[in-house]
């Protein structure tokens, strides 16, 4: 009998160890799987970011100088609005077009782009004399610009009298990069 009960008791026993120790570390081992393969995707992401991070780069080492400088011209770091004006009177002169008054906002607009940072707006107006030949060329010529420029209105005033040439007004903006 005593026996037995001995046998009885290490049973209890060994089922009280196994229920108060072994079963809590049995549970962190699953936790820790757990862990382990959050910890495994969050790598496996990780890696993939930086291939796609050096895939990235090797593109944009792969991009010619003349190329940079024609990206930093199309969104330029500040509102460059002198250049501007001179590449609008450049424009219009070899286009035949007689400018009369080219109008820079100070007033601008912000507009968010993806996740590089912030671009502005910079509103700008345009008043000219020309046929509407030129005129046609001058629109070409804006519409080729290596700077972004949107044109938001064109106005088609009546005729000068005598000549053949018009009154243009347009009323247009471009971005540049903070």
């Amino acid at each position: 009998m005593i026996r037995s009960s001995v046998g009885i008791i290490l049973i209890l026993l060994a089922l009280g160890i196994m229920n108060f120790w072994v079963r809590p570390l049995w549970v962190s081992i699953g936790i820790s799987s757990q862990e382990e393969a959050a910890l495994e995707t969050a790598l496996s992401r990780f890696r993939e970011l930086k291939e796609y991070r050096d895939t990235l780069l090797e593109t944009y080492n792969s991009i010619g100088q003349e190329d940079l400088e024609r990206l930093k011209e199309f969104l330029p770091q500040s509102e460059k609005a002198g250049l501007l004006l001179v590449n609008l009177e450049n424009l219009g002169k070899s286009s035949g077009v007689l400018m009369k008054n080219i109008d820079v906002q100070s007033q601008r607009g912000k507009e968010e782009v993806m996740a590089s940072g912030e671009v502005e707006r910079l509103p700008f107006s345009l008043s000219f004399s020309a046929p509407y030949a030129p005129f046609r060329s001058f629109l070409a010529a804006l519409e080729g610009h290596r700077r972004l420029i949107e044109i938001e209105r064109i106005s088609f005033p009546v005729p000068v009298r005598e000549t053949d040439s018009y009154e243009f007004s347009i009323q247009a903006h471009t971005y540049w990069q903070q």
